[in-house]
């Protein structure tokens, strides 16, 4: 979520939500980057590998019907 914000300047506890969710082996998460008045909803997805967690994140767009 810091690197999608890209713009540095986060404090990981204030800025950086993550809803709460059971932890397994890989699975998914809700986020939000909220700092500025700007909130930035995002989808993450993690995997154990060894020792390590990989996790990724994208920010959720929403679609609007045209």
């Amino acid at each position: 979520m810091y690197k999608l914000y890209g713009k540095g300047n986060l404090d990981f506890r204030k800025h950086l939500l993550v809803r709460e969710f059971k932890l397994k082996s890989e699975g998914d998460f809700v986020g939000v980057i909220d700092k500025d008045d700007k909130m930035i909803k995002v989808d993450g997805y993690y995997s154990k590998v060894g020792k390590f967690v990989l996790v990724y994140v994208l920010e959720k767009v929403e679609h609007l019907a045209v």
